[in-house]
């Protein structure tokens, strides 16, 4: 059995990645830009001039492409793929679908990307066909071949996590007047485009809720039954229920937002009937990937998680139940995401509260642990296994007024992410981040290139992998920043 684009009987295909640093800005490359690096030696992509791959990939992709030249190509050891070129600045790497981690950024080629993949007929300029040949063809007849792949699409989940959604004050005004569905116009498909779309609203849905007014005073919210349509068009699967506000109505509200939430197919946790209800892990499977859910409200003032045995509300974090909880999913194969509603901070930088308790989930076993609080982006923390993202910033909430008339203190609350992380066979593999600009009060729209720029070197300035800060490595998308 060996690789050969000889005509025989194919039992499998293999599929590559190109990758760079999970920091990277480079998003998509043409192919024919790859092949003219194989065939030439020269890498026509500004910033980069090498390829990496181990002595493996070569041999197996030289069958298809003929043989490289001397230059542009890069023989190295798998096992050191990854630290070279997250410290070389100029360097890529193709690696096989099964070797890819967290600490990975994977490029699209010909905008075609194995984790993004809509349909089963994407055609990846990096997948190739395994075959058997034999010269005795009336053998093949005799043989019951097995599939050999390494990548298997109806193996892959992505799971979409937001930051915070309410409903309310402008956000709602402005719905008003440009219909509900107008604020995830410019985002809505790809919200869709997850397997799991999670969303944290903050606000109860109540019948008897007034009209909304942009200067409301006080921070008591509702929203309109009618807005849930806004949720169900980007595809919700789950809502997160830890958050500050979710009580602000009175306990029918809440118990008729969790109806609401049933009669429309939307699972949710965090928050509940009861204390428990909330706390209470929520299992998802998908495409073999059994994902568990979990998540509190970890405010120090526990006013805001009303959750009790007897009445609903946002679920205040039990620690002690809920490390041991993570780690008993953890070790019976569940992946588990882990939310909180925390500290609201208005830095990159996460305070030290934040710091221990979200690292205690981490390390209990959670894949990733996601602050869903923050109205300003936090930085991340990312290791081969494990995330963190200690605030998102706002999906949907009025707070784009406040970065444009009070800059010094609210420059960043008018920019947010949503963070598509994808499991595969079983396993957390890699996160994709996607920044968000807002336009109004109401609106967010993905980044601009100049906008990404901006706002993502001043976010890996308060962002570490591997325990080491991002920014200080010598990556090209740092060039001009100062070293510390």
């Amino acid at each position: 059995m060996i690789f050969s684009s000889e005509k025989a009987e194919q039992i499998g295909s293999w599929t590559y990645l190109l990758v760079a640093p999970f920091y990277s800005r480079l998003d998509n490359i043409e192919f024919s830009d790859l092949l003219n690096l194989w065939e030439s030696g020269s890498l026509d992509i500004p910033g980069y001039d090498q390829l990496l791959m181990s002595e493996e990939s070569k041999i197996h992709l030289s069958q298809f492409w003929g043989e490289p030249p001397s230059a542009g190509i890069f023989i190295t050891a798998s096992d050191q793929i990854q630290e070279t070129i997250w410290r070389n600045s100029t360097s890529l790497a193709i690696i096989p679908f099964d070797q890819v981690n967290p600490s990975y950024k994977v490029i699209s080629i010909n905008d075609k990307n194995p984790l993004t993949f809509s349909s089963e007929n994407d055609v990846y300029p990096l997948t190739f066909p395994i075959y058997l040949t034999t010269s005795d063809s009336s053998l093949l007849d005799h043989l019951q071949l097995i599939n050999i792949s390494n990548y298997d699409r109806s193996k892959l989940t992505s799971v979409a996590l937001t930051g915070v959604t309410a409903l309310v004050r402008d956000t709602a005004v402005i719905m008003e007047d440009k219909g509900v569905l107008y604020p995830a116009d410019d985002i809505r498909d790809i919200l869709l485009s997850a397997d799991i779309t999670h969303i944290n609203n903050e606000v109860p849905f109540a019948v008897d809720c007034p009209p909304p007014v942009s200067s409301q005073e006080g921070l008591s919210f509702c929203s309109s039954d009618a807005y849930i349509d806004l949720l169900k068009s980007i595809g919700t699967d789950i809502v997160e229920l830890s958050g500050d506000h979710f009580a602000d109505h009175g306990p029918d509200a809440m118990l008729h937002t969790l109806d609401l939430y049933k009669q429309n197919g939307i699972l949710t946790y965090g928050g509940g009937i009861n204390l428990q209800a909330g706390l209470d892990p929520v299992i998802i499977e998908h495409n073999g990937n059994k994902i568990a859910f979990i998540g509190c409200n970890a405010k120090i003032h526990e006013r805001y998680a009303t959750a009790s045995e007897t009445n609903p509300g946002a679920s205040h974090c039990d620690f002690d139940w809920m490390l041991p909880e993570i780690s008993r999913l953890s070790e019976q194969g569940f992946i588990v995401i882990a939310t909180m509603q925390h500290e609201e901070i208005d830095s990159y930088f996460p305070i030290a509260l934040q710091l221990y308790d979200f690292r205690r989930l981490s390390e209990a076993g959670a894949s990733i642990v996601s602050g869903s609080q923050a109205h300003h982006p936090q930085g991340i923390e990312l290791s081969d296994s494990k995330f963190i993202h200690y605030g998102l910033g706002n999906l949907f909430f009025d707070q784009w007024y406040l970065a444009t008339r009070n800059p010094e203190q609210h420059i960043n609350k008018d920019k947010s992410f949503i963070d598509f992380h994808y499991f595969y066979d079983g396993k957390y593999i890699n996160t994709r981040l996607i920044p968000l600009q807002f336009i109004d009060n109401a609106h967010p729209r993905v980044m601009t290139a100049e906008e990404e720029d901006s706002f993502l070197t001043d976010f890996y300035k308060a962002s570490k992998w591997n325990n080491q800060w991002i920014y200080l490595y010598p990556a090209h998308f740092f060039d001009n920043v100062e070293k510390q």
